[in-house]
């Protein structure tokens, strides 16, 4: 799932994702299960034209669930530009 909200008039957007996939092997049901949730700010430059490059800046969280055995939770941050 994943939502974008535009805060105000301008070129700020907060953006949040929440997800989880399950991986099924030889009938094995979640075998594997990754979580993820993470948010992120973003800001579009000429927000209502046709074209417009935005910055993005975010941070989240994953887990990993192996056939309950072995679980790991990694941190992660993100940053970019783009063109919309």
């Amino acid at each position: 799932m994943l939502g974008r909200l535009r805060l105000g008039n301008g070129g700020l957007l907060v953006e949040g994702e929440l997800g989880k996939t399950s991986y099924d092997v030889n009938g094995a049901t979640d075998v594997r299960v990754d979580r993820r949730l993470g948010g992120s700010l973003i800001y579009e430059i000429g927000a209502y034209n046709a074209l417009a490059p935005y910055a993005l800046v975010g941070l989240g969280v994953q887990q990993a669930d192996v056939a309950g055995d072995y679980s790991t939770t990694q941190d992660f941050a993100e940053i970019g530009v783009g063109l919309r």
